[in-house]
């Protein structure tokens, strides 16, 4: 009888472990969008682009992306911000990794947009998957 729920109890660990390794490689993947966006410093496409979006993304740190006329700058320092950007990190992946259309997103409510509304959506050409 003790092994039938010494089995269960590991498979339930296991499930647990394998959900914390997939919340773990979420908020990885996250940090190294946002890491890597850092490094670019500017992005022609922006070049006509200037204002500060808030992205607030659950589970992960706060950032805050000011672009000005295409250059970048990547923080974590509050600022104030023209656009904010709210979802959970899963649906944040999968519009990184071209899974989801962010304005579908936004209208569906998986993603909240509040403020200037056209400059979120200028920023979604930088988190295109490359």
């Amino acid at each position: 009888m003790w092994e039938g729920v010494f089995t269960l109890l590991l498979r339930g660990e296991s499930r647990v472990r394998s959900m914390s390794t997939l919340a773990t490689s979420t908020v990885d993947r996250i940090e190294t969008f946002f890491d890597q966006l850092a490094t670019r410093g500017h992005v022609p496409l922006l070049n006509h682009v200037s204002g500060t979006v808030e992205f607030d993304i659950e589970g992960t740190d706060r950032r805050w992306i000011t672009v000005n006329r295409g250059d970048l700058l990547v923080t974590r320092s509050p600022m104030k911000a023209d656009c904010v950007l709210s979802c959970d990190a899963q649906t944040f992946t999968r519009i990184l990794d071209g899974q989801q259309n962010p304005v579908a997103a936004a209208i569906r409510g998986a993603v909240k947009v509040t403020g200037d509304i056209a400059l979120g959506l200028s920023l979604q050409r930088v988190a295109e998957p490359q």
